[in-house]
């Protein structure tokens, strides 16, 4: 469907860490599908220490402080979280690899908080400030605090979403909100698997 890159607020190594101990086979499928696992808050400080040096060697030196929206010119406010300001650096360099100095043409961003989702609309919009204003950004707000049953029950809709959303011709903007029912479905069949599953272990020890 397209390159896939995981970009998190993290510290450097967690998730390599957790796949290591919870999802062994995990690690293997990212590398298999050459998924990238972005550091935010390393890319950010990079970026930082970089500016700093600039700023030493020339006092003229200032960050772009306009971007385009729709038809508009607008100022770009500085957003207060470090969180923010972490993924947007990361989103930043992201986006220069894939679409290079060239304005964007479509990107999906996937994630549990708002921080991704601001950061993708302030980099892609800071990138096309000087070109076409025809860019696709799809967006999906996934639960913040979610149960196993709710992630699990998320994931399974996402799936089923995820290739029309890619082939849609809009930007779209999604909160995926679960209704009981369907989480406590999803648990009563994945109780059923692990009930299954404990059954045929049981038969196969015997």
């Amino acid at each position: 469907l397209g390159r896939v890159v995981i970009v998190t607020n993290a510290k450097a190594g967690i998730v390599e860490k957790c796949m290591d101990a919870w999802m062994p086979k995990a690690a293997a499928l990212l590398s298999r599908l050459d998924v990238d696992i972005i550091y935010a808050r390393d890319v950010y400080a990079e970026q930082q220490a970089k500016v700093a040096t600039t700023t030493k060697r020339s006092c003229k030196f200032s960050l772009p402080k306009f971007f385009r929206s729709s038809n508009k010119v607008e100022e770009l406010d500085a957003p207060q979280d470090r969180g923010t300001l972490w993924k947007i650096a990361a989103m930043d360099v992201l986006l220069a690899r894939h679409f290079g100095s060239g304005p964007c043409s479509e990107v999906i961003c996937i994630g549990d908080s708002f921080e991704e989702i601001r950061a993708i609309n302030r980099s892609v919009a800071r990138r096309n400030y000087v070109g076409c204003d025809q860019q696709l950004i799809k967006t999906v707000k996934l639960m913040s605090h979610p149960t196993c049953a709710a992630l699990m029950a998320q994931l399974s809709v996402l799936a089923q979403a995820l290739t029309p959303l890619v082939h849609s011709g809009d930007s779209k903007a999604l909160t995926l909100k679960l209704g009981e029912t369907l989480v406590r479905r999803h648990h009563l069949l994945q109780q059923s698997a692990m009930i299954w599953e404990q059954r045929v272990g049981r038969q196969i020890q015997s």
